[in-house]
């Protein structure tokens, strides 16, 4: 896999739960490596939760967590309908 900035690693599935909707990964760059897990499930209003853990050194999992947390919150927000969204977009001038 190639990420930002060119930088390279290797990413190995290490186990996939499909009933539990759980997956986990090895990603290593190098001598670095990160042991990754993920899970997706049911929210109470309909939409999904999700969480993911992430073990490997603090900086690197420090600064791998702001993106992922980022990616996740976009991964599990609620679809908009068209009648929301044409609601979002009406100009309250018209």
């Amino acid at each position: 896999m190639r990420g930002p900035l060119g930088l390279r690693a290797e990413v190995v599935v290490t186990a996939v739960d499909e009933s539990t909707r759980t997956w986990s990964w090895t990603a290593r760059s190098g001598p670095v490596e990160l042991d990754l897990a993920h899970g997706v499930g049911p929210a109470g209003d309909g939409g999904a939760r999700t969480w993911l853990r992430i073990r490997g050194p603090r900086p690197l999992v420090l600064a791998y967590a702001v993106p992922a947390r980022l990616a996740l919150r976009r991964l599990v927000r609620l679809p908009v309908t068209a009648a929301e969204e044409s609601t979002e977009r009406s100009d309250p001038a018209d």
